[in-house]
């Protein structure tokens, strides 16, 4: 069967600003993509977009949010020692990923979650919703949707991506910040992992791939039988998704660049 269309993905995760080893690995990945982007490709980011889900540290307001929190407060954090991550991943990064990719989608992870979600105050959180509309999302990009689960797919974020998933019939990526298996992956519960399996596999041949983050690997490979991005290390994983002239999907072809 011939390919009609193929559509690029970059898949970059864990810029975690203000964790210096994170933020070097992020500048080698912008530095490869800038280089060999040609303007019509999607970049991914799954989440930890922030060490410390630090925006505004000189407004006593913010500041007082901050350290509300049970967890800063047990630890005595002084928030005004961080440096306004989000301002530096926005003027630093994202700019010019934006201006060198056609789409640029973005979620939250569990470091951008440190700051105050509880009485609605979270900068990073406000940033990806006034660039996505919400922190649960889905896009059309060239006749394949992308399906954002914000830091890990609960069980109401599958339900909806489901019902969601009946009403079309085109091919489909999802992202999320937590890994699937692996170091790390304990952050989220098995039934929460089956459930998500179990309506790829009723979809698998119009299924592309899952992108994710938090362990700090740049890798693809084969996860309870789905294939898992991984851009969390110093590389970005470029990804091929080509589709045929029906809009069916019939190959993904993946590589650490």
């Amino acid at each position: 069967m011939s390919v009609s269309h193929k559509q690029r993905f970059f898949i970059i995760s864990d810029p975690q600003i203000g964790n210096t080893a994170q933020e070097v690995s992020m500048k080698k990945k912008m530095e490869k993509i800038l280089k060999v982007s040609q303007g019509n490709e999607t970049l991914i980011i799954p989440g930890d977009l922030t060490d410390h889900g630090v925006a505004n540290v000189k407004n006593p307001l913010i500041n007082f949010l901050c350290m509300c929190t049970p967890f800063r407060k047990s630890k005595g954090e002084d928030i005004t020692q961080y440096k306004n991550e989000l301002k530096i991943l926005n003027n630093e990064y994202i700019r010019p990923l934006e201006i060198a990719c056609k789409n640029t989608l973005m979620c939250v992870g569990n470091h951008d979650s440190q700051t105050q979600w509880w009485i609605g105050h979270n900068p990073v959180f406000s940033y990806v919703r006034k660039k996505h509309g919400d922190l649960v999302y889905v896009k059309k990009i060239d006749g394949i949707m992308v399906y954002c689960l914000s830091e890990y797919p609960t069980i109401k974020n599958v339900e909806w991506m489901e019902k969601h998933l009946r009403k079309h019939s085109m091919p489909f990526i999802v992202f999320f910040h937590y890994n699937l298996e692996g170091p790390f992956s304990d952050w989220w519960s098995d039934k929460e992992k089956l459930y998500l399996v179990s309506v790829i596999q009723k979809n698998k041949k119009r299924f592309a791939f899952i992108a994710n983050g938090h362990w700090h690997v740049s890798q693809a490979r084969f996860e309870r039988d789905i294939l898992c991005v991984n851009g969390a290390g110093s590389s970005p994983v470029q990804v091929d998704v080509e589709l045929d002239k029906n809009g069916n999907l019939i190959n993904v072809i993946y590589q650490v660049i």
